[in-house]
């Protein structure tokens, strides 16, 4: 289970980055190759050979900012389809899955991402995520109306080396970030303590190593749940340094799991 609460957390909240934009690894994709489309195809290991589990199209506007997303998988219980909406200054604003709206941002005057409001299918706002800022415009904290989920930054020489995460729970999470010389993550880690802890005793929850190529760009991912690698992603890139595929290692150094991309 804690492995799975990991997945889940990271595909909510990427802490390593705090992107305001979910798409914008992706779009940096597309502008790197100028490339108006891109096809993401997902692979996993089922016994004895891969097979094909998802097949995805991005597509871009003529600032290779993200204007669509499709489902091209050939069996797909709806199909899925969503669409994003931008301003005059090209800024995203909301965003259609299926025909329904789905989510809303609106900004603040120094054009910051302010909120984050989530929609069901009826039209019904079922969250809403706040963005506070603080000096150098670093994201402060990010404030969820689900279960007063909270996240807390501290920076250091404008690098993020802390979050704090709470909820309802009793318990918190903090996570702790290093860099090397050029600025490039190197190490998270993270600790699980109770919220009123007199002697602010933590536990170790994971860890994660990054590695970089020649080119400055990450080569490899390790996770460790203790003093052993649990799982390790490789990433591959062309002649160009454009990301091509990654693929997901388990504890025996098995490759499970593969996304290739295609422009």
């Amino acid at each position: 289970m804690k492995s799975l609460r990991i997945l889940i957390f990271f595909i909510i909240f990427p802490i390593s980055s705090f992107c305001q934009e979910e798409y914008k690894n992706i779009e940096d994709m597309a502008r790197k190759n100028s490339s108006y489309r891109i096809i993401e195809t997902k692979y996993m290991m089922n016994e004895r050979d891969f097979s094909k589990t998802d097949s995805i199209l991005y597509e871009f506007n003529s600032d290779y900012k993200i204007s669509g997303i499709k489902d091209l998988k050939v069996i797909s219980s709806p199909k899925i389809t969503k669409i994003f909406k931008y301003n005059s200054e090209k800024m995203l604003i909301g965003g259609d899955e299926n025909e329904k709206l789905t989510f809303k941002l609106s900004y603040d005057d120094n054009g910051l991402l302010k909120t984050k409001k989530y929609y069901d299918k009826s039209g019904k706002i079922v969250n809403t995520v706040r963005y506070q800022y603080g000096k150098n415009k670093k994201l402060k904290s990010i404030r969820s109306s689900i279960n007063n989920y909270q996240i807390e930054n501290l920076y250091l020489n404008d690098l993020l080396v802390k979050s704090v995460i709470t909820n309802n729970s009793r318990n918190k999470t903090e996570i702790e970030f290093n860099y090397d010389s050029y600025k490039n993550l190197i190490a998270e880690k993270s600790f699980r303590s109770l919220k009123d802890s007199k002697n602010n005793k933590r536990y170790f929850d994971y860890k994660i190593e990054y590695k970089y190529n020649p080119f400055n760009l990450i080569s490899e991912k390790y996770y460790y749940l203790t003093e052993n690698v649990f799982e390790k992603i490789i990433y591959t890139y062309d002649e160009n340094q454009s990301l091509i595929r990654w693929e997901k290692l388990n504890s025996q150094d098995k490759a499970v799991f593969v996304t290739t991309y295609d422009y």
